[in-house]
């Protein structure tokens, strides 16, 4: 599952990257013209984030604490980019993915036959 995060959390980085640099400019566009999508992809990649870090860990939350914070980061770098905006409703929508990632993540494994053996 590692490399499966390290993928993923590189993904990210590059489309971070590619924004703040204006070379999504169309794509960005096209997202941000259709009412709330916006808010729907930051839930969906930071739930995906939230997952795998959960799963690549297994640290009952931790990690999802960092990715909180690298989020808040790039959300508040966005201040010091021109043509990217701070948006506190993208802030909320990846607090929110981020956690029920993780929870979905702990809620099934707390449900796996794997993990009941290691309780006993």
């Amino acid at each position: 599952m590692r490399p499966l995060a390290a993928v993923y959390v590189a993904l990210l980085l590059v489309l971070v990257v590619l924004a703040d640099a204006g070379l999504l400019g169309p794509a960005l566009r096209a997202v941000h013209d259709v009412p709330w999508l916006d808010k729907r992809v930051h839930f969906v990649l930071a739930f995906g984030l939230g997952s795998v870090r959960e799963a690549a860990t297994r640290s009952r939350g931790r990690a999802v604490l960092v990715a909180a914070l690298a989020v808040l980061a790039e959300e508040l770098s966005q201040l010091a980019v021109p043509r990217r905006t701070f948006d506190r409703l993208d802030l909320a929508a990846d607090a929110t993915g981020l956690a029920l990632g993780a929870l979905a993540v702990l809620a099934r494994s707390s449900r796996s036959p794997r993990a009941y053996a290691r309780r006993t």
